[in-house]
This record gives structure tokens, C-alpha cells and sequence, in this order.
């Protein structure tokens, strides 16, 4: 795509029937590719040093995603902040890990998704944190209204209470955002924005200020939110495989069968078992003695222990 050459593309990626979305895998190998193509023909003129060689072409692409995923570091940090924790030790571990030396560095849909549920995660810690924080005074002053003798203490408790900043819906736009972008990068984001996403909704519910009503608004506008992003997905999906064209919008020549949504080709085709058995059907254990010890080291083995016996 960058460098007007015929190359394979995995099967994922097929014009017929997109499983993956092509934007994000295009923003994370594209700017890269696309610095190389500027730099080339300067250090091609006055170096004679040819950037386009095949070893800067594969190294060049994991340098920038190993750079994209210190953010996951910094939100780490950030998190432990915020919540009073000991930041050194827990980045000594998850920065030396096997995960983050390995994977982290390299250009995998996953990668993208590790690093996008670190953001999400921060964003909803600083929600988190702010709403408990003005939930608190909120519920004393409000405490301090009911509790007031005359009218001038009531005023007074009103306007305190009035003057707290709004919290409930804070960064629900970037939220949406990063959720709506990771379905498309890799639909099992979904499993791992569903905990964060649950805890930014009910944040201060069973307070005095916070009911359900304020839940039920926050979904609402969580689901808004993710609209905007939801249709520039598809509309840059459907340009890039070929199934719309400036020429049809320009004809108005467009149809239902123009867009292609790339998480649902996903389910459909995850769905079909002899899809599956293609690529490689592992058994129903295998996540939990291997990928889990794989991902999270002793940690994952305590916890398939005290699971069992939770169980037991």
C-alpha cells in the first residue's frame, strides 16, 4: 500500500470478506513506511544510503510500536498514582516481563489492544477517583443541608454543594472512542473494555447524589458517543476494500452493500466451526495451562488455583 508493490496480505484482510479492520494496522505500520518513503530520496541524494532495504522495511515498523508501548508503561504509572500505590516495583515487573520484552515489540493486532486497554484503564481511574472525591462532599454537604437549623446555613450548604463540578459523564467521549477503535482492531476487545467500562458506569452508585437514573444517562451517552467513531470506521473500511468510491458519492450511487463493518464479518465468520477447524482448533483447557501461566507468570497460576478452590 505504501511502496506500490504486489505483496500477500493474510486472508483477514481479503477484499471479499474482511475480518479486520485495515485503519489501525495502516496508522501503526503506515507512519513508519511513510517517514521512509519522505527520508529515502534525501539520504538516497546526499548519503547514497537506500532506506528501502528489507531489513529497515521489518525493523522499522516494530521500533515505532515498541516506542508506542511505553504509553502502556506511562498509564501504569499514572494508575499507581492515583491510587496511592508503589509505582517502581510494579513497572520493574510488568516492564521486564515476558509479554512486554516480546510481543509488546512487535507489530500484532494484540499489541494495539494492550495498549488501548491501558488507556482505557487510566481514563477510568482518573473517573474513578474524581467522582469519589466530589461524591464525598457532595453527600456531606448535603448531609450538612438536611441538617442545617435556619435558612441562611441552607443556602449556604445549597450553593457549596451546587458549585461541585460534574463528574458523571467525564471523558465519555475519549472512552467511547478508545472502545469503538479496539472492537475494530480486534473484536475480543470487547472482553477486556467490559470490567472497565461496567466500573466507569456505576461509579457512586448507592450515594446519596448518584442513583440510576444517572447509570441509565451514562449508557445513553456512552452508546452516542461511540456513533461518530462507529461511522468513520466503516466509512474508511469501505474505502480501503474497494466497496465505496468518491465517484459513487459523487453519483449518489450508494447503498447498504457499499459499507462493510469488519467486526461483524469477524462473528459471522468465528461463528462457523468449520471456519475454525482451518486454522486450528486448540482444546477447551488450553487457555488456562497455557496461556494463562504464558500471561501473567505465578500470578495466573494462583489465580487458576484459588478459582478451583473457590469452586471446591
Amino acid at each position: 500500500d505504501r511502496f506500490d508493490v504486489d505483496v500477500y496480505k493474510p486472508w483477514e484482510y481479503n477484499a471479499t470478506f474482511p475480518i479486520r479492520s485495515a485503519l489501525v494496522s495502516q496508522v501503526v505500520v503506515g507512519v513508519p513506511y511513510t517517514i521512509v518513503n519522505i527520508l529515502a530520496r534525501y539520504f538516497s541524494y546526499y548519503f547514497q544510503i537506500s532506506l528501502r532495504t528489507p531489513y529497515i522495511l521489518v525493523i522499522l515498523p516494530r521500533l515505532f510500536i515498541c516506542l508506542l508501548s511505553f504509553i502502556s508503561d506511562y498509564c501504569l504509572y499514572r494508575i499507581c498514582c492515583i491510587s496511592s500505590q508503589n509505582y517502581r516495583i510494579r513497572l520493574i515487573i510488568y516492564s521486564s516481563s515476558f509479554i512486554m520484552m516480546t510481543y509488546a515489540t512487535r507489530t500484532f493486532s494484540n499489541t494495539i489492544e494492550l495498549i488501548l486497554n491501558s488507556i482505557l484503564i487510566y481514563y477510568v481511574s482518573r473517573c474513578m477517583a474524581a467522582s469519589e472525591r466530589i461524591i464525598l462532599q457532595s453527600d456531606h454537604f448535603s448531609e450538612r443541608y438536611d441538617k442545617a437549623k435556619n435558612i441562611v446555613e441552607k443556602v449556604k450548604y445549597y450553593k457549596l454543594r451546587a458549585s461541585l463540578p460534574s463528574h458523571s459523564l467525564n471523558h465519555c467521549l475519549i472512552l467511547a472512542t478508545i472502545t469503538v477503535i479496539g472492537v475494530f482492531n480486534r473484536p475480543t476487545f470487547v472482553a477486556f473494555a467490559l470490567a472497565p467500562i461496567f466500573f466507569w458506569l456505576q461509579r457512586g452508585l448507592g450515594s446519596r447524589s448518584v442513583g440510576f437514573t444517572d447509570f441509565h444517562i451514562r449508557i445513553f451517552m456512552f452508546v452516542i458517543c461511540c456513533i461518530p467513531t462507529i461511522l468513520f470506521m466503516i466509512i474508511a473500511d469501505s474505502f480501503y476494500f474497494g466497496y465505496l468510491t468518491l465517484s459513487e458519492i459523487w453519483k449518489l450511487e450508494v447503498g447498504i452493500n457499499n459499507f462493510i463493518v469488519t467486526p461483524v464479518n469477524f462473528l459471522r465468520y468465528n461463528s462457523a466451526t468449520k471456519n475454525l477447524a482451518e486454522h486450528g482448533i486448540h482444546p477447551r483447557y488450553f487457555h488456562f495451562l497455557v496461556n494463562v501461566p504464558l500471561l501473567f507468570n505465578v500470578l495466573g497460576i494462583i489465580g487458576i488455583v484459588t478459582f478451583g478452590k473457590m469452586l471446591h
